[in-house]
């Protein structure tokens, strides 16, 4: 059996037509002959990708070609070769320079229109995927999974998913906006204006030392990584980390979580840590109406440090001792602060 996959462009530049993508050839007497394998899959996507970006830069291109003042073609000066990564295969494309028209105002006698639409030389699907698994594996796996279940090119390496996803964070780190010491709701009329608020929403903090690549003199080698989970009672959780010392907007990103949530300002957040500094001044004047409480298990765990040290202890007051530290466990348990 054989079969011609086709594809119908309309509206092209040079009207209506058919283009020719792939033929598949082979009988069917066994299990895995049947459907697509994984280099039909790959070959069918990759011409797919090839024929339709190369038909809308042709109709992007042949729209602009006239100038738009005289309405008169310009004139091509040459062709220089571009690659653009998608992630269905890189396609090599003829990138032309024209000459600006005479009635143009401007002091470059040629541009390239096409630097105007392909501003990066990576599709965006592309850095989505490469920065979503690079989160969760190495560089190098991340090249190997693209490579097995995408028309990806062999050609790509590792140290080129590093520089596509660094670029990527530095675009959405300057997104992010200004570090500011504390985030209001607005004024008291606008704050009970504001529409009637979903359910709250808790927000876990949690720091830890993780041992870092280079040790400077004197230091111990480690660095602080504080981790998060912003959990709403309505829709979905949202997680977030940063490296404490370096990151310059520790409270800008913790903002932006809970903007992409669709937080109100009347809306009431509880957050959750073990009361150290780093994460308690963290969560404070994040958001107008919220609740700071420390974790019991780390509160129970101080208790407990301080009940081994008591027990080490030689003299008659160590049994009074270690029942005031009792009655201090059994006063915070039930919220009584002030004993």
């Amino acid at each position: 059996m054989r079969v011609t996959v086709q594809i119908r462009v309309e509206g092209a530049a040079s009207g209506s037509f058919t283009v020719p993508l792939h033929a598949i050839d082979r009988p069917c007497g066994q299990v895995q002959d049947v459907g697509l394998s994984f280099g039909e899959a790959k070959s069918l996507l990759g011409e797919l990708q090839k024929a339709l970006v190369r038909q809308q830069l042709e109709l992007y291109l042949a729209e602009r070609r006239t100038c738009p003042h005289c309405s008169e073609p310009r004139a091509i000066k040459g062709y220089h070769p571009l690659r653009f990564r998608t992630a269905f295969g890189d396609i090599a494309l003829r990138s032309p320079r024209w000459h600006r028209c005479r009635c143009e105002q401007s002091r470059e006698a040629t541009f390239c229109p096409l630097t105007q639409l392909l501003t990066v030389h990576t599709s965006p699907e592309l850095a989505y995927l490469e920065a979503k698994w690079a989160a969760q594996v190495s560089f190098a796996s991340v090249r190997a999974l693209l490579q097995e279940v995408l028309p990806i090119e062999q050609g790509l390496h590792q140290e080129t998913i590093r520089q596509h996803v660094m670029a990527t964070a530095e675009r959405l780190e300057a997104q992010l906006g200004l570090e500011q010491f504390a985030y209001d709701g607005g004024s008291q009329r606008e704050i009970e204006a504001s529409p009637e608020p979903p359910a709250p929403i808790t927000v876990g903090l949690d720091g830890g030392y993780v041992r870092g690549r280079e040790r400077l003199p004197g230091a111990n080698g480690c660095f602080e990584v504080i981790a998060g989970k912003s959990i709403p009672e309505e829709g979905e959780a949202k997680v977030f980390a940063f490296v404490h010392r370096v990151d310059r907007k520790p409270k800008r990103r913790l903002r932006a979580v809970l903007e992409s949530q669709g937080i109100l300002p009347r809306q009431h957040i509880t957050f959750l840590c073990d009361g150290g500094d780093t994460v308690r001044e963290l969560g404070a004047f994040v958001h107008p109406r919220s609740e700071h409480i420390l974790d019991w298990f780390h509160v129970a765990m101080r208790i407990e440090q301080l009940l081994q040290t008591t027990r080490g202890l030689q003299g008659p007051e160590r049994e009074e001792l270690l029942k005031d530290i009792e009655r201090v466990k059994w006063f915070l348990w039930h919220g009584n602060v002030f004993r």
